[in-house]
């Protein structure tokens, strides 16, 4: 039976779960549904990275989930399918049909989900210039003529008045206003669901390690590191950001992307869980050995995390102590920590200010502090293109009749 009726891990992960669980969808052998079970139902890791906005509004964006930073509804709609569940994706290109066709009543034993822009959400701010660019999807827990109740990370629902609603909705770059219910669908044999589920964590890893494109996978890491690295590359951080607030913001960013995307340590941590539960699930053991790996790499992701905000600048360390706590206050306390995310987040403006008149970190040492930042993300490429190898040796194969079949321990 399940217990947790919201929150749970970020990126749309916990809200997906929350939704299915509530409409009793099961995970693997009948056990409760698992935000791991989601996350690898949506193809498990990535890695993209965006330059959002331009001169003094320029930020970073990083995402570290397998469908990217959009989450579209069809990779959504298809990962409800993987788990054995039904969706229903309804879109409304008109803003009061769309609130309209929201507020009509919730089937019994099926849940909701719609997409929001995340940086126009009053309880999560970013810092301006986010605006459009992250597409965010929430459970919908209530709605009433006076607010709705959204199911977004905390463990408490989130309020968010109509107006508001509306305008972060309209702003989100997923058009059609799309409204997602899901509901219960056909249970289906262990060894079925779980390999279904390793089968789209495998495809995770290998447009990972494949991706051709420069800002996505292992090349994006790589493509990242570069740019922090080298002040001569067209898109060098010392280019986009000079030496003030907007680099302050992008040293921000690569924290707080980094431990706040569907899990700690750009959400490692969550497949590593995926892996050794699929393992069990199908008696694999080196699956379960093998998603040690994996923390290990969540560890070193922290590591990078923490290096981007050092204690050892006190503007920066104390930013990133203001981010974490704020991250865990939300989580835990909802909007009853509103007072705190307003005070923070007037201090973080205050820290960006004072990064425009005087960046705390002199030209050479910042030269070798990006240095060091893109030595970290280079052995994160490596340990992850070794590590996604390992995993597709022992992942799913296609068997001849396209099923899929689990390699022989």
């Amino acid at each position: 039976m399940r217990v947790r009726s919201r929150g749970g891990a970020g990126s749309g992960v916990g809200a997906l779960t929350n939704a299915l669980g509530g409409a009793g969808v099961e995970g693997p052998g009948g056990a409760e549904l698992s935000d791991a079970a989601v996350f690898a139902s949506l193809g498990g890791i990535g890695f993209q990275h965006l330059m959002i906005g331009k001169g003094a509004d320029a930020r970073l964006a990083i995402d570290g989930l397998a469908a990217g930073l959009s989450l579209r509804p069809e990779v959504v709609a298809l990962a409800v399918a993987r788990l054995g569940a039904r969706s229903t994706l309804q879109l409304r290109p008109d803003d009061d049909a769309a609130e309209a066709l929201l507020a009509q009543d919730t089937p019994p034993h099926e849940g909701r989900l719609i997409w929001l822009d995340r940086a126009s959400l009053p309880y999560d701010p970013l810092p301006r210039g986010y605006q459009r660019g992250i597409c965010h999807l929430v459970g919908v827990v209530s709605v009433s003529a006076d607010e709705v109740l959204l199911d977004d990370r905390s463990d408490r629902p989130l309020p968010l008045d109509p107006f508001r609603l509306r305008h972060t909705r309209s702003l989100c770059s997923i058009g059609g206003n799309p409204l997602l219910t899901v509901g219960p669908g056909v249970s289906r044999p262990v060894s079925v669901l779980a390999g279904d589920l390793l089968g789209a964590m495998a495809s995770g890893v290998r447009a990972h390690l494949d991706a051709p494109i420069g800002n996505r996978g292992i090349l994006g890491i790589r493509e990242l590191a570069a740019r922090i690295r080298d002040p001569g590359h067209a898109s060098s951080w010392r280019r986009c950001f000079g030496r003030g607030a907007a680099l302050f913001h992008a040293h921000a960013a690569l924290y707080r992307f980094v431990q706040e995307s569907a899990g700690p340590g750009l959400s490692r941590g969550i497949f590593a869980e995926a892996v050794a539960d699929l393992g069990s699930a199908l008696d694999q053991p080196l699956l379960a050995e093998h998603a040690k790996r994996w923390r290990t790499i969540e560890a070193a992701w922290t590591d990078l995390a923490e290096s981007a905000l050092p204690s050892d600048t006190p503007a920066l360390g104390r930013a990133r102590l203001i981010l974490a706590e704020r991250q865990a206050r939300l989580h835990a306390e909802g909007l009853d920590s509103s007072d705190f995310l307003a005070t923070s987040s007037e201090e973080l403006v205050a820290i960006a200010r004072g990064m425009e008149s005087a960046f705390p970190i002199d030209a050479r040492a910042l030269a070798f502090r990006h240095a060091e930042i893109a030595a970290k993300l280079e052995a994160l490429a490596a340990a992850e293109a070794d590590a996604g190898g390992e995993f597709l040796s022992l992942a799913p194969a296609p068997a001849p009749n396209g099923e899929r079949r689990v390699k022989p321990r």
